[in-house]
């Protein structure tokens, strides 16, 4: 969720994960296509990860009616999908030869009929906040198509004390996407410091994950990661139709710091992320805060 007085408002998406042998037909179908074959790595047992949700956006000025030329349009996107990640883990406990791949699919609809408008305005509304104005301007309907692929790999791990049960590990990642929705190149890494590190990747992975030794295990991080975007509906606005829009930055990057709390059968996630300015005339960088909730 963003800034009250950024133009991020909001993104909620609920997600479970099965093996891929274990998924339905036509996940299972789609998870031994030749297109994600290519793009994953061949060993370690694949899982296939449902996703579903919500993302909106609005200008700062969410009360006026008038459409707000040069600030970034009212647009939501409700969306369902499935992650096929596969993941290689180093025999050497250095851990330093772990790989992860990713790829994933997400149809849904941007405009209307993704209800973006409805939510924003049920939820002020809710808790007596300012009254969303501007909602008639937002882009207008449109099929939305993603598809992604991203690599990680652990490229050092190392234990901080004798006991070994402080350890600190980085990651490099790589990416794409493509689609009406968004197509862009990323490039990104992550440093993790904890007590008895499982080996996981983040907080979207399904891989890796284990059950904490005993009490909590904690876990804090620092991601950065740069975007070199080409197109995004929600700056960009509708692919065929004409819809208001601003004129996007090309090169984005985003720096977030966080803390994991993993007790037995589930973990929580809070983080904290600068983005840097996505739009020509933006008024500086969007704080973005994260909430993630899961069970083991």
């Amino acid at each position: 969720m963003g800034d009250h007085q950024s133009d991020y408002n909001h993104g909620t998406a609920a997600s479970w994960s099965v093996p891929v042998a274990e998924a339905t037909y036509v996940v299972r179908t789609l998870g031994e296509s030749a297109l994600v074959d290519a793009l994953s790595i061949k060993d370690g047992a694949p899982m296939a990860t449902y996703r579903t949700g919500q993302i909106f956006y609005t200008p700062v000025d969410i009360q006026t009616t008038k459409l707000q030329r040069g600030q970034r349009p009212f647009a939501a996107w409700l969306y369902t999908g499935v992650d096929f990640e596969s993941s290689e883990l180093d025999p050497d406990p250095s851990r330093r030869s772990d790989r992860r791949s990713s790829v994933g699919f997400r149809i849904g609809t941007v405009g209307p009929s993704a209800l973006g408008k409805q939510v924003h305005t049920e939820w002020h509304d809710f808790f007596e906040m300012a009254h969303p104005g501007g909602w008639e301007h937002q882009i207008k309907d449109e099929p939305g198509l993603l598809l992604t692929a991203d690599r990680d790999w652990r490229f050092d791990f190392r234990e901080l004390s004798n006991s070994g049960e402080w350890q600190l590990d980085t990651a490099l990642n790589t990416g794409a996407s493509l689609g009406n929705i968004r197509t862009e190149a990323r490039l990104g890494g992550r440093i993790r410091l904890g007590n008895s590190l499982d080996r996981s990747w983040s907080s979207l992975s399904a891989v890796g994950l284990t059950l904490p030794k005993s009490g909590i295990d904690w876990e804090f991080f620092v991601n950065a990661e740069s975007h070199l975007v080409a197109q995004d509906i929600f700056l960009d606005g509708n692919t065929f139709k004409s819809s208001h829009s601003v004129e996007k930055n090309p090169l984005v990057s985003e720096i977030g710091i966080g803390v994991t709390a993993k007790l037995p059968w589930f973990s929580v996630t809070i983080g904290h992320f600068l983005r840097s300015e996505e739009f020509e005339l933006q008024d500086g960088p969007t704080p973005i805060w994260t909430l993630d909730l899961r069970s083991l």
